[in-house]
Parts: structure tokens; C-alpha cells; sequence
């Protein structure tokens, strides 16, 4: 997945982490060695307890080992702090899925979209629930969405239409290297989030390309390449 960042960051208690830490910390995860990371991130907490980008430190790596109950309460504690980050979010939709909690997974994605519509990472996570739901929506039941504009099957809380029909195709091309499923899912999650604004959509990856991010580059190349 894209490394989570957070682009709301401001203010007093929005001091960011000390870099070297954050390194420190996440060569620590690299390691396994999660509880070395969270031990300093913690003891850093106590001397700044308003502090949420320590909060979301804290999710984040609670997030990398699965301990999904954990990056909830690291979540909400930034929200009551900053009750409009979209990064919170977005880590709440990761642990919402790991706990298959479909519907709270879409919502806080959802969410954290509308906060920052410049999140690749949310779009990332969304795309990886929408594939899914793809991949176990019978195939004839898939072409009847994706034929019909009229016809809506659902998996959970995510609905198959045919805006995601170029993002299918684009899978289907074959993904065999994690760098491929990273560009489906951001694909996906930005058809599905964008289904009714289809010059949002562009404006989206334009924006996203010209920041550098390599899928939305990817994606424009092969937009500009196409026949008009």
C-alpha cells in the first residue's frame, strides 16, 4: 500500500513527529520488532498527549501488526482531538476490513475521501474492497451490472456498476507483482468514488500525476494515448 500520510496536518498540537524517530520506529516494524516502536512512541505520548499526528504513529503501526482493535482506539483518540481527519479515517478503514466490517470499512473510507480528495492511500484501500467484491460477484451477475446501467448488485455495502468496467479490464490484464495490485486497487477505488463525476475522476488523476504519484501518471499516459 502507499505509505499513509496525513495532509491536514496543522496548528500547536500538529507539531509533526520527529523525523528520525519515525525512521527509527519503522526500521523497528521492518524488523518485527513492533514493540521496541511502540514503546517509544508511547513515551513520547505522554509528554505530548494532544499530539494526533502521534496518535496516528501509533495506529499506524498497530495497523502494520494486524492489531486492528488497537489502531481503532488510536483512531478515535485522534478524532476526539480532530474530529475531521482524513487520515484517521483511512486507517480506520483498514482496520475495519481486517475485522471484515464491510460496511464501517466503506464508511470511514468514504469519509476520509470527502476530507481529503487527494488520499491516494484512501482510494488504495477502497479499490482493494471494491475489488473484492468483484471477485466474488458471480460472472454473470458481474456482466449484468456492467451491461445494464439500470441493474445494481451488491457485495455488503459496495454496489457493481458499469464505471468499473475499465478498472476490471485493467486487472484482467494480469497482475502478477504487488506494485500491479497497488495500481488496480487505486484504479478501482477511484471509479467507484467517482462513478457520478466522471470530470472529478480526471481532474483527480491529473492532479494526482502531476504530484508524481506513479499509477495516476501511468493512468493519464494511457488516457492521453487513447482516441478521443
Amino acid at each position: 500500500m502507499n505509505e499513509p500520510t496525513d495532509s491536514t496536518v496543522k496548528g500547536a498540537m500538529y507539531r509533526p513527529v520527529d523525523a528520525d524517530l519515525v525512521k527509527t520506529v519503522w526500521d523497528q516494524c521492518r524488523r518485527g520488532d513492533y514493540e521496541s516502536a511502540l514503546l517509544s512512541l508511547h513515551g513520547i505520548l505522554k509528554r505530548s498527549p494532544k499530539s494526533v499526528p502521534l496518535h496516528l504513529e501509533l495506529a499506524k503501526v498497530y495497523d502494520d501488526a494486524q492489531k486492528s482493535e488497537k489502531t481503532i482506539e488510536y483512531c478515535s483518540r485522534a478524532l476526539r482531538i480532530d474530529s475531521e481527519n482524513s487520515l484517521a479515517y483511512a486507517l480506520l478503514g483498514s482496520a475495519y476490513t481486517r475485522r471484515s466490517q464491510w460496511d464501517k470499512a466503506v464508511s470511514s473510507l468514504s469519509k476520509a475521501l470527502t476530507l481529503d480528495p487527494a488520499s491516494e492511500y484512501a482510494y488504495e484501500l477502497l479499490g482493494r474492497l471494491v475489488l473484492e467484491a468483484v471477485l466474488n460477484v458471480p460472472s454473470h451477475a458481474l456482466q449484468a451490472a456492467l451491461n445494464d446501467p439500470v441493474t445494481r448488485v451488491h457485495y455488503g455495502p459496495i454496489v457493481i456498476r458499469p464505471e468499473l468496467r475499465v478498472g476490471i479490464e485493467y486487472y484482467q490484464k494480469g497482475c502478477t507483482e504487488k506494485w500491479q495490485y497497488l495500481r488496480v486497487y487505486y484504479r478501482m477505488g477511484m471509479l467507484y468514488y467517482h462513478a457520478d463525476k466522471p470530470e472529478a475522476l480526471q481532474d483527480r488523476i491529473r492532479a494526482a500525476a502531476k504530484s508524481g504519484y506513479g499509477p495516476a501518471q501511468e493512468w493519464m499516459q494511457e488516457l492521453d494515448a487513447s482516441p478521443q
